[in-house]
């Protein structure tokens, strides 16, 4: 090969590997648009309302949004916004409540880069025992805050909507009322039921933001009534047994009673439902009945008492008062074809418009040990959130009681236990939102052994050479001393004890016997506890000495 053919060769080549690289490099291909991460949303912000304070509790995502880790995440904003419910019922989106909401927390996320050997105890000790307000967070962290509850806070704002949305609600309420107007039907009654009472609510929204100041999706928790707390109920007052504690309390002079009385069973229909109807024929009976002077001027109540839902019509008598023709034309009306056959329509029972009113009820809270107990962390001055690592306080209960008791508490013997109660009144009758009161005082009970072991059975006694040998069954307690055995001349003297010291043998030999007389015999029980608690004695046996 010629230098000049080489040479070709060489560019040749050259050419070919560039054309190959060339779609290799994405020259030819569409530019792809920068890839954007945004922070993972905080999806578990809850809130519960406790007396004057709102207890707010999250936890920090761990990952971005599209679940790629370590997160993008810079701090978390808490937002707040008091309102009351739209009259029209149309919910209004997080983003017109951003705009009207206060930021009432800023909490620092801090992503921790792989600490060097030796040093993960260090960072943890400095992130415990750093200031509430200079706190940082690391993903994954569990963060709880409290607000105070101050007038400013409760007042509800009014949010402003969008201008198109509120054209399209006023359309919509113009053609209700040309579709009303109409129509020509006459009703009967009112037209519309009386409006249920709605109460301001506080809601609380948390937003995650990046480094870059990207953010996340919006998170609301559900809201928490800003009426007046309820009034606490009494101190609870501590029983207990080996294995279990009870708690009573008294109810406040507020609690909220059940506004539907208890059915008789005699007024009850088939299904258990009220019959008003038999009631009120009950109260006008009794009217008769203190009044009997005025006995002929009260004939409808014969007439209550002859009519009856399931007879036929044509059984019904009018009442005295009501006019002959008119009755008998009503009675030719309502009459069926046979009325001996089909029977009257049942009375139609009547609902209310508005729910019925929901009872009082408590929850129980195990405050052991009393360290720092929620009555002084209350009570603290100022209206910003303060932090706190023991998290939303949590009732014994998994649903409010209605009862003003509680049983079944697990108990150990020698530790001290704390309780308290709260009132819970139910608020707004179509969200059923909760409303806890303050603490009541805090019981305290130190759970003190002062239970004493059963008594000793299977007591036996046997004479033989020159003593009397005991012998009975061994008691089940886990924290038993021993047996103590005591022993008299005479079952009606008092018994005086053969051991100093409790024995744990299960039998015992008196070879401290005369022979030919009687003695009388039986056995306690003592536990560890100091002071030692001992049962009653058992079973008198008697033998006599050989």
């Amino acid at each position: 090969m010629t230098r000049h053919q080489g040479s070709q060769f060489v560019v040749g080549l050259s050419t070919l590997l560039l054309a190959a690289a060339l779609p290799a490099c994405g020259i030819r291909g569409r530019p792809q648009p920068p890839l954007i991460i945004l922070p993972a949303a905080v999806s578990d912000l809850s809130a519960v309302r406790l007396g004057n304070e709102v207890h707010l509790e999250l936890t920090v995502p761990e990952a971005n949004a599209d679940g790629s880790q370590p997160p993008d995440i810079e701090r978390i904003d808490i937002y707040a916004v008091t309102t009351l419910p739209e009259a029209d019922g149309a919910p209004l989106v997080l983003d017109e409540w951003i705009e009207d909401a206060n930021p009432i927390l800023t909490l620092d996320v801090v992503v921790p880069e792989e600490p060097e050997a030796g040093a993960g105890e260090e960072l943890e000790d400095r992130a415990d025992n750093a200031p509430a307000e200079d706190r940082t967070y690391a993903p994954g962290e569990l963060v709880t805050a409290i607000e105070a509850l101050t007038p400013d806070i409760v007042e509800p704002v009014e949010i402003e909507r969008e201008e198109e949305e509120d054209e399209e609600d006023e359309e919509a309420l113009d053609e209700g009322a040309l579709e009303a107007a109409t129509d020509a039907t006459p009703l009967a009654g009112p037209l519309v039921s009386p409006p249920l009472p709605r109460v301001a609510r506080r809601t609380y929204i948390a937003v995650a933001i990046s480094r870059r100041n990207r953010q996340s999706a919006v998170f609301a928790a559900p809201p928490v009534p800003v009426q007046p707390a309820p009034d606490p109920p009494g101190r609870p007052v501590v029983t207990y047994t080996e294995t279990s504690i009870e708690l009573e309390w008294t109810a406040p002079d507020t609690a909220l009673l059940p506004v539907q009385r208890a059915a008789a069973a005699d007024s009850a229909g088939e299904d258990g439902a009220f019959d008003e109807s038999a009631g009120e024929a009950e109260e006008v009976a009794e009217d008769a009945a203190e009044a009997p002077e005025t006995a002929e001027q009260t004939e409808p109540a014969d007439a209550v008492e002859q009519t009856e839902p399931a007879e036929p019509v044509e059984q019904t008598e009018p009442a005295e008062a009501v006019d002959e023709t008119e009755a008998a034309a009503e009675v030719e009306e309502a009459e069926p074809a046979d009325a001996g056959e089909t029977p009257a329509p049942p009375v139609l029972a009547s609902t209310t418009l508005l729910p019925l009113q929901t009872p009082t009820r408590y929850d129980v809270y195990d405050v052991s040990p009393p360290a720092e107990t929620e009555t002084e962390t209350e009570t603290e001055a100022g209206g910003g959130p303060d932090a706190a690592d023991s998290g939303i306080p949590r009732p014994l209960n998994a649903q409010p009681l209605a009862a003003t008791s509680r049983a079944g508490v697990e108990a150990t013997l020698g530790v001290e236990r704390c309780f308290l109660v709260r009132t819970v009144d139910t608020i707004d009758p179509l969200d059923s939102m909760p409303l806890r009161s303050s603490p009541s005082e805090t019981a305290c009970v130190l759970l003190t052994d002062i239970f004493p072991p059963a008594v000793p059975t299977g007591l036996v006694a046997v004479a033989g050479a020159g003593a009397i040998s005991l012998t009975w069954t061994a008691n089940g307690e886990a924290d038993l001393a021993g047996y103590v055995v005591l022993r008299g001349r005479d079952p009606e003297a008092e018994l005086e004890a053969l051991t100093p010291e409790p024995i744990a043998a299960t039998n015992y030999r008196d070879t401290e016997v005369e022979a030919g007389l009687d003695y009388v015999y039986a056995v306690q029980a003592v536990d560890r506890s100091d002071p030692p608690n001992v049962s009653a004695a058992s079973e008198q046996v008697a033998e006599q000495a050989p």
